[in-house]
């Protein structure tokens, strides 16, 4: 299942997943994260430590990046540890 993250307004990132345990477990983790009842997404504040925390996260699925995000990632290598897929989202661009 896709995770999408994408700019939000404010100096947020906005995180899209479809639910599971496992992935609120996971960015709950994340200080400074709420999560929008309303619109159904998480959002954690800006910065390039929370972009690479939520890569670490979920490096073994597939991330639906915005691409005015990508400059700021950097590749992550883990041993024995498959590489994130990170896939441009033009249309937030």
């Amino acid at each position: 299942m896709t995770i999408s993250i994408k700019r939000g307004h404010d100096n947020q990132l906005i995180i899209y997943f479809p639910y599971s345990a496992e992935r609120v477990k996971k960015i709950k983790s994340i200080q400074g994260r709420s999560w929008n009842s309303h619109l159904k997404y998480w959002s954690v504040p800006y910065s390039y430590d929370n972009l690479k925390d939520l890569i670490k996260l979920f490096i073994n699925e597939e991330i639906v990046a915005d691409q005015s995000l990508i400059p700021t990632i950097k590749p992550y290598k883990k041993r024995n540890a498959r590489r994130p897929m990170l896939i441009l989202d033009r249309r937030y661009h």
